[in-house]
């Protein structure tokens, strides 16, 4: 079903609203997307789990994310 169905990406980032989110993995996809929405969350990248804790527990700087 997930093949043959759009991906609906824009709805959940609208439901999760203006708060802070962190992409995963080496790419930048999320964050790219998120930079076509005027009400996207903000999102960090991080290429790792350890590098994701680690801008968990660090409070979001003006420019820092994908809003920038």
């Amino acid at each position: 079903e997930q093949l043959v169905r759009p991906v609906r990406w824009t709805d959940v980032m609208r439901r999760i609203g203006p708060s802070d989110a962190v992409e995963i993995g080496p790419g930048s996809v999320l964050r790219g997307l998120a930079r076509r929405m005027d009400d996207a969350p903000r999102i960090r990248g991080a290429g790792t789990w350890d590098q994701a804790e680690a801008l968990v527990a660090q409070p979001v700087q003006d420019g820092e994310a994908s809003k920038a």
